[in-house]
């Protein structure tokens, strides 16, 4: 009886841990590890319920498959192009335009460490040459590679095909369709589907795109029409659908979506 017992429990601990890696998770100062889903900066649980952002309530949470740790900094520490070490997400916007007219020079962010190798930022030719530097940002928004020997390379579609910017990749992308080409961010590297960001500043806003790419073909998901795109574009996992047609998953969670799709099968 106790060796049944015994095997319930951890098929029991096996089936959560084996769920709870395609979520995501938050951390609390009493060190106790909530799952769910980050929906326009908030938790949701398994249950559904939403636990509001709060620099008391949690330390610790994961976004696109990356952990941040909340930590107090300078507001000018954490939007600065020299900062090579740190990468975050703010508890507080991270726009530029709102920290200006912040009353506060200091604010709780969620950040991550970069590794040495993410440090270096890159860009890629299309003559295929690997350029080592460190990528800032312009007055006028363009970007562009300074060497360590002070050598200048602008980012432009003519010249440069990809480059890395603080551990993130960007590939450049012909007929986006809500923008004629642009950069786009990978968001998840999957052998089966990627998932890409295109981020759009207009009139001091964001707008965001997600993408999947499958079989070499590149898809804009309308989030209206989520779940069925979704359900045409990955037909084959079954327990996905099932899910899609539960409602586990929303648009909010598409990056979710797209680990599952690679890695539960």
């Amino acid at each position: 009886m106790r060796n049944a017992i015994t095997i319930i429990l951890f098929s029991i601990s096996h089936l959560i841990f084996s769920q709870n890696k395609f979520l995501d998770m938050r951390v609390t100062y009493d060190n106790d590890t909530i799952y769910g889903a980050f929906r326009s900066n908030e938790l949701f649980d398994l249950l559904d319920r939403r636990y509001r952002k709060s620099k008391k309530q949690y330390n610790v949470r994961t976004l696109n498959g990356k952990t941040y740790f909340l930590t107090l900094l300078k507001n000018k520490e954490f939007f600065s192009d020299d900062n090579d070490s740190i990468v975050g997400i703010g508890y507080y916007s991270r726009s530029p335009i709102l920290n200006e007219i912040s009353l506060k020079k200091e604010h709780y962010y969620y950040v991550r460490k970069l590794n040495k190798k993410e440090r270096r930022d890159y860009i890629v030719t299309h003559k295929k040459d690997t350029i080592y530097g460190r990528i800032k940002q312009t007055f006028l928004g363009s970007k562009r590679l300074i060497t360590d020997s002070n050598e200048k390379y602008s980012i432009s579609r003519k010249t440069v095909i990809s480059f890395r910017r603080k551990g993130d990749y960007f590939y450049y992308r012909k007929k986006l369709r809500v923008s004629e080409s642009n950069y786009i961010k990978l968001l998840y590297d999957g052998s089966k589907a990627k998932l890409y960001l295109l981020e759009i500043i207009k009139q001091k806003s964001y707008q965001y795109y997600y993408y999947i790419e499958r079989n070499g073909k590149l898809e804009l998901i309308i989030p209206e029409r989520f779940t069925r795109m979704i359900m045409r574009i990955m037909p084959e996992n079954k327990e996905l659908i099932n899910k899609l047609k539960k409602r586990e998953y929303k648009f909010h969670d598409i990056y979710l979506v797209v680990k599952y799709f690679n890695e539960s099968w």
